[in-house]
């Protein structure tokens, strides 16, 4: 959170003393979907599509807002603040985003009594969780030196791909012995890391 506040914690910013913390707590309420099918082309043989709808929500509480070191500096200094700004606020805010859909799709193969062997594969559409939305609607947020009243982070998801392979061996009836292999992209492109 005070990341610049002391020598010992750089933010790693191109200004430290510019970096500002910023937290929200509250409550939210969502509504999303799921389906799905399942179905038999051979008695060995099962495959399986299933759907997650997107959620949108906005949590609704109170932030906290932690001022920066050039802020404070600089309210500090000029006679048209009155002298120091107090360094942490809180007050109400709401907070918008929305959660990705999704998309499940695989086969399962009996080769033997004893030997299944499967495949999924599974679409994220992290890319419309692109950006927060913070509006800050508490009074006190207002005070000179005023904080802005709405931030949006766009954060620059991208849509996430998986691809998983199984083997199963059945050891007793009840019993089975499951290995897998996953192989699955980033929601943060490369170029951000």
């Amino acid at each position: 959170d005070d990341c610049g506040g002391q020598p010992k914690t750089p933010c790693g910013y191109e200004s430290d003393a510019a970096a500002e913390a910023v937290r929200v707590r509250g409550t939210a309420n969502g509504v999303t979907f799921a389906v799905g099918a399942l179905g038999r082309p051979h008695r060995d043989v099962e495959i399986g599509v299933a759907y997650l709808g997107r959620l949108s929500t906005t949590i609704e509480g109170e932030a906290f807002v932690r001022r920066s070191n050039a802020t404070l500096d600089i309210t500090a200094r000029d006679p048209l603040f009155g002298g120091a700004a107090p360094r942490d606020l809180t007050g109400r805010a709401t907070l918008s985003y929305r959660l990705p859909d999704m998309i499940h799709a695989g086969v399962t193969w009996r080769a033997t009594r004893r030997w299944s062997l499967g495949a999924q594969f599974h679409w994220l559409n992290y890319s419309i969780h692109d950006q927060l939305d913070l509006r800050l609607t508490g009074s006190q947020f207002r005070a000179p030196p005023a904080v802005l009243d709405r931030i949006v982070l766009h954060r620059g998801f991208v849509d996430v791909f998986g691809l998983q392979l199984a083997a199963a061996f059945a050891l007793h009836p009840r019993l089975q012995l499951q290995a897998a292999a996953l192989v699955q992209s980033s929601a943060v492109p490369a170029e951000a890391g």
